[in-house]
């Protein structure tokens, strides 16, 4: 929208509350992009988006919610206080609807992944891989509906970087690299890290748990993983589940242990990928916090592994 010349402003789930924006920025010229997590549109009363893209539903935050349905319900408010018949979704959506008996409107866009063939994504874009594919189809879906110019997508598209603790590659050492994850704070967030790589990777995670089916979010990323190293107060029943599916899992009683093991255990060129699957609080004020833990724990061991080659 910047791009466009229009006054666009980012608020909500990001950190900057809507209400601010009304007082300071408020215009008709303006366009607010509002992330509204379920924990403030299960009450909400008065916030009637003009637009609405529902990305995904995966399970999380069942320690809030009584069950996965409560958590699909309070992200349907959305959808009941939308203003126009502009709601796109993503296939994951629609399925728990469908199966759930959810009704959803039947003007709803639905993205399919198969159209990412046409889609032309530039090569080096972040876009190019799942999950960011169907975010990308979704927000396509939406420009080319309301006839914007396609240059300034595609402009941004090419130009656009994740912001940090994202998949974030932070360095290599002997061949072996190291990526953190530390936003993905949920078992969906952690399975598309995981299968973004053609084989299976070293993977640190664990932390505070959020309910959640543990035997099937084992058995997910079993299929991706070569050992995994587990922290966090979750450690000692997500090891149990990783043993009863014969997976290679060892529990560490902090971050920087893990992280050492790893590297203990890589063969290069292996992947060490820090996407602990669930929340900090256990252990950190945040998943930034934690993720620059990790950051500071790979500086670490490159610096000694620097130090003992000059000795």
């Amino acid at each position: 929208f910047k791009r466009l010349g229009v006054n666009a402003i980012a608020a909500g789930n990001i950190g900057i509350p809507l209400s601010r924006i009304l007082l300071e920025s408020n215009s008709q010229e303006s366009t607010i992009v509002c992330e509204t997590s379920s924990f403030q549109a299960e009450e909400i009363k008065y916030f009637s988006p003009d637009v609405l893209i529902w990305s995904n539903f995966a399970e999380d935050h069942l320690n809030r919610y009584d069950s996965l349905d409560s958590y699909f319900k309070a992200k349907l408010n959305l959808v009941q206080r939308l203003k126009s018949e502009q709601l796109y979704i993503g296939k994951s959506v629609l399925t728990y609807a469908n199966e759930n008996k959810h009704s959803l409107p039947e003007g709803a866009r639905v993205i399919e992944l198969d159209d990412i063939s046409t889609a032309k994504i530039p090569e080096n874009s972040i876009f190019k891989s799942y999950p960011q594919q169907e975010n990308y189809l979704l927000v396509k879906k939406f420009w080319d509906e309301n006839k914007y110019p396609e240059s300034s997508l595609k402009q941004t598209v090419a130009s656009f970087t994740l912001p940090e603790h994202r998949l974030q590659k932070i360095g290599e050492l002997k061949g072996i690299h190291f990526w953190n994850d530390s936003k993905a704070t949920n078992f969906s967030a952690t399975i598309a890290a995981l299968r973004s790589f053609p084989h299976p990777v070293l993977w640190i995670g664990g932390g505070l748990q959020k309910g959640g089916d543990l035997k099937a979010f084992a058995r997910s990323v079993s299929y991706y993983i070569k050992k995994a190293y587990i922290i966090g107060s979750v450690s000692d029943s997500l090891a149990q589940e990783f043993n009863q599916l014969d997976i290679a899992v060892s529990t560490y009683e902090n971050l920087n242990q893990a992280v050492n093991a790893a590297f203990k255990d890589s063969t290069s060129p292996e992947e060490i990928v820090f996407s602990p699957g669930f929340a900090s609080f256990d252990m950190y004020p945040s998943f930034a916090h934690r993720g620059n833990a990790f950051l500071n724990d790979f500086n670490h061991l490159k610096n000694t592994e620097a130090n003992t080659c000059t000795q």
